[in-house]
């Protein structure tokens, strides 16, 4: 078995209303980025093998997350829904030396938790594919 931590409380930017938001914007002109990147109540956080956070003298915050347990998988099958989801962006740089463009890739952060399960019961027992189907 696996065993997911999901987050389950909103992020503080969750609550912000347009006039908030465009505020914080003027302020901070980057700050769409980080709202965009911002955890989410659902995001899959960390994957574990069975008995990580359920063994004996181990533990998670339980106010701030869930654990979701998949049967019949392993941290390493489940490893794709970790890490954050990017886009795939390359920027053109000209090399003085050899006198050519090269591509270098630079990916962009859209979410820093690219696996998210939207509805979920604490401590659920759910399959694969329920959150596989929820990915963004």
């Amino acid at each position: 078995m696996a065993e997911l931590l999901v987050k389950n409380h909103d992020h503080w930017m969750d609550a912000l209303d347009e006039k908030q938001l465009s505020a914080y914007l003027l302020k901070y002109p980057k700050f769409m980025d980080k709202y965009n990147a911002r955890t989410q109540k659902g995001d899959i956080i960390e994957i574990k093998d069975d008995g990580h956070f359920t063994g004996k003298g181990r533990g998670y915050n339980k106010d701030h997350f869930d654990l979701v347990i998949v049967k019949g998988k392993t941290a390493a099958e489940l490893s794709n829904l970790r890490g954050a989801l990017l886009e795939d962006a390359w920027t053109t740089v000209f090399n003085e030396e050899t006198k050519k463009n090269e591509e270098i890739y630079t990916p962009i952060i859209l979410k820093k938790f690219k696996a998210n399960v939207p509805s979920y019961t604490d401590k659920a027992e759910i399959v694969l594919t329920a959150i596989t189907m929820k990915v963004l």
